[in-house]
């Protein structure tokens, strides 16, 4: 739906752009989302845990959303690496449902929880980004029977597009993330490829799958009842998650410093800087076109081009027409 570039403005302050596939730009309703989610970031500018927006405005026929760089670790790359330990997971899992709860305080729900969407910065604190499907409670912008979002992270009632979807099935995600933080894998044993119908019946009626090796039940117990097919079975807010979760024996005393260590921790790959997919623009900030390498070449291949006929006539008048030059190159060779 859109590309994120790393920017430099004159000033010298680096921003992230994210910059709307320019075929959308013809979607009415992809643009409308694209400046909802400029919106919603704007109202939730005064948490740390959100993404703070800048402008949004069109640039060279795309619509562009200019804002804060955000510098450190998705979960999905942390998690092609290792597993977290539980002490790990649930410092994450108080960290997440703690940020959540300013978002769902103001009546939104995001509806995109999954860990690419999920940074983690050096100093351990937890960003939740990509608020472009997130909704207001409440809200019918999505029509009842449509779905918008990760069909592998989405709660039960998502799938069949109930117009019911509150802050209950962004905490269902949340499980699901917890769940593949300690197993390295999805809840009930599904995966990207797994056929719609499957996937809704699976989140319905089938149970957890053991964890490998872990034995504790206070925390499989936390995992299950964010699980719970039913949203009123679910922890009724993710304040009352974050709760149960820092009442764990296993929660660190602080989860800012288990995550920080974590990070710390990693295996060398999965704490690589992100490759800027631009060069730092100084002037306007918009990417360069995709083929702005490729047509550099072509004045150079027409040059050869034109040289090499040149020398083929010039050889012709010499031998005193094509004839002769052909017979002069058999002779020659």
């Amino acid at each position: 739906m859109a590309t994120v570039f790393r920017v430099r403005a004159p000033d010298g302050r680096v921003h992230a752009l994210k910059r709307l596939h320019e075929h959308l730009g013809r979607d009415r309703q992809a643009v409308d989302r694209f400046k909802q989610e400029f919106n919603i970031g704007c109202q939730m500018k005064d948490h740390a845990a959100f993404v703070k927006m800048e402008a949004c405005e069109k640039f060279d026929g795309s619509w562009c959303i200019v804002m804060e760089f955000v510098d450190g670790i998705t979960l999905h790359d942390v998690l092609a690496r290792a597993l977290l330990s539980p002490a790990q997971a649930l410092a994450f899992c108080s960290s997440l449902a703690e940020d959540l709860k300013p978002f769902h305080e103001a009546r939104f729900v995001h509806r995109d929880l999954k860990p690419e969407n999920l940074m983690i910065l050096p100093d351990g604190r937890v960003k939740i980004m990509d608020y472009g499907v997130a909704r207001e409670d409440g809200n019918r912008f999505t029509q009842t029977g449509t779905t918008v979002g990760t069909p592998l992270f989405m709660a039960p009632e998502q799938l069949l597009g109930s117009k019911n979807v509150d802050g209950r099935a962004d905490i269902y995600s949340v499980g699901l993330i917890l769940y593949r933080c300690l197993a390295k894998r999805d809840a009930h044993g599904l995966n990207a490829q797994t056929p719609y119908v499957d996937l809704v019946k699976a989140r319905q009626t089938r149970e957890l799958k053991d964890f490998p090796g872990l034995k504790d039940e206070a925390l499989l117990q936390l995992v299950r009842r964010c699980l719970a097919a039913e949203p009123a079975q679910r922890f009724a807010s993710t304040l009352e998650l974050a709760s149960a979760a820092r009442k764990h024996p296993l929660h660190p005393p602080r989860a800012a410093d288990c995550l920080r260590q974590m990070l710390q921790d990693a295996p060398e790959k999965s704490r690589q800087p992100r490759k800027k997919a631009q060069p730092d623009v100084k002037t306007e900030m918009a990417p360069p076109s995709d083929h702005a390498g490729a047509t550099s070449s072509f004045p150079l291949i027409w040059l050869l081009v034109a040289l090499a006929l040149v020398t083929l006539i010039v050889f012709c008048l010499i031998c005193g027409g094509p004839a002769e030059a052909f017979q002069s190159l058999r002779d020659l060779f």
